[in-house]
């Protein structure tokens, strides 16, 4: 069967959900309830208003308050929904899209929910190009509201001037779980895998297995701080063949066995939901 190419869901969620990813991107919009998710090994508040962009490579556990349900909507979509505007727009900064909108944005952005939901349902002629257009509102809305109201440094990464190098960061990000080369990459960026490498490093500051790694690294740590999975589950799912040279990437780069870190960052249970 077919995969769509954008799925929507209004769910109501009373219990934990267990630690997970998808291999799709998603935005999630809260409509009532209180609770917490664990998005990446940090615990995020969850409330009536909060809105939140995942890729494919985020892991998270959405936990409701005690005697709270969340209310919430998911829209799913894949990588061809996301328009090469859309992805400089995504893309260019190092900002976490997770954020609470004021009342009014949360009644603009909710109409546009409905809308995809209404337009997948009824799948009427032209209906793709209606779902489109709200999902790039939605995503228009979440990210400026994240510029405005972010603490970070939010700075553009260096080298995404160039559109070839930024397409391959965006194929890097989302797929690097995966068995993935050099010349894969550089395919994305269409250019010959020994300028790109030169390219690659002047944009980012380290080379391309350098960042591949420290992309690995970064979700191994989370994995292992904010779920229960068996070390060996985490090192395939990180992108890694054996445990033994996981392991050894592992200490070097956090001075610490997987199963020490877990011992020592792992976050308790009793902590993942609180209203």
């Amino acid at each position: 069967m077919q995969r769509e190419s954008c799925m929507l869901f209004r769910q109501s969620i009373s219990v934990n959900h267990k630690m997970h990813w998808h291999e799709f991107y998603e935005i999630t919009f809260v409509l009532d309830g209180y609770g917490s998710q664990i998005l990446n090994g940090k615990q995020k508040p969850l409330q009536p208003g909060t809105i939140f962009f995942l890729i494919p490579t985020d892991i998270h556990k959405v936990s409701p308050a005690a005697g709270s349900t969340l209310e919430i909507f998911n829209v799913m979509f894949t990588e061809e929904l996301i328009t090469e505007d859309l992805r400089q727009l995504l893309f260019k900064e190092s900002l976490e899209y997770y954020t609470i909108l004021e009342p009014a944005q949360c009644e603009a952005l909710k109409t546009e929910f409905c809308t995809i939901d209404t337009e997948l349902s009824n799948k009427k002629p032209g209906h793709n190009i209606v779902v489109k257009g709200a999902l790039e509102h939605i995503a228009v809305e979440l990210v400026r509201s994240c510029q405005e109201n972010s603490t970070q440094s939010g700075t553009a990464l260096p080298g995404l001037h160039a559109p070839s190098i930024q397409r391959a960061l965006t194929y890097i990000n989302n797929t690097y779980r995966k068995p993935l080369t050099l010349e894969e990459a550089a395919e994305q960026a269409q250019l010959a895998p020994n300028y790109f490498s030169e390219c690659f490093h002047k944009a980012t500051g380290v080379s391309f297995q350098t960042y591949l790694h420290n992309l690995r690294m970064k979700f191994a740590a989370a994995m292992l701080i904010s779920s229960d999975l068996p070390i060996t589950d985490i090192c395939y799912a990180s992108g890694y063949n054996t445990l033994s040279h996981f392991t050894r990437a592992f200490k070097n780069k956090y001075g610490l066995t997987p199963t020490s870190y877990r011992h020592v960052r792992q976050v308790p249970e009793s902590e993942t939901a609180t209203g």
